[in-house]
């Protein structure tokens, strides 16, 4: 990255964080790496953290809060709609979602060997487990291996994604139109 003449923000730090996190792993989470990858000093990193755990610990938040807050999609108000809408809202390509949708695999990577960030991602799993749940239930299918298997599949999509987007909402949104046409039937 490149530096900038403007002040930085945690935020700034946060998203350089996920960034070499999905493009270099844990191991790049250190100060003087991150420091130098911005063009900043590491006063600066110090300024907004107190230490690298820190930084981390605000990291996992960061990412906790931006991947379980989702706006509802516009125009879908039955169950229905909402559950192939998911399909449509699934971290794509474009910005800043890019950042995300790249993250998932270097966070799941991390939480092999991190504590902190095997809970974190405990909880992001269960709440998108849950929001899964709720709508499944609305759709009166209320088999709890159904949001398992339906999150399976698009953590899995992620995993097997070679970069074509499209191909995998297609996926999902064939899994995803299965879902409701078993409801309805």
């Amino acid at each position: 990255m490149a530096q900038t003449s403007k002040r930085l923000t945690s935020e700034d730090w946060l998203v350089l964080g996920l960034y070499s996190l999905t493009t270099s792993g844990p191991q790049a989470l250190r100060a003087e790496r991150l420091a130098r990858d911005i063009g900043a000093t590491k006063g600066s990193f110090y300024w907004h953290f107190k230490d690298v755990a820190d930084f981390k610990t605000a990291l996992l938040q960061y990412w906790e809060r931006s991947t379980t807050q989702h706006p509802e999609p516009e125009n879908s108000s039955t169950p229905a709609e909402r559950l192939l809408a998911l399909a449509n809202t699934q971290e794509s390509a474009s910005a800043p979602n890019a950042l995300f949708a790249n993250a998932e695999l270097a966070m799941r990577a991390w939480a092999r060997e991190d504590q902190m960030a095997q809970e974190t991602l405990a909880r992001v799993d269960q709440s998108r487990i849950n929001d899964l749940a709720e709508i499944l239930a609305d759709l009166d299918l209320t088999n709890p291996d159904f949001p398992r298997a339906i999150y399976a599949t698009m953590i899995g999509l992620k995993a097997l994604s070679t970069g074509n987007f499209d191909q995998d909402r297609s996926a999902l949104t064939s899994l995803l139109a299965a879902i409701v046409a078993l409801a309805e039937s």
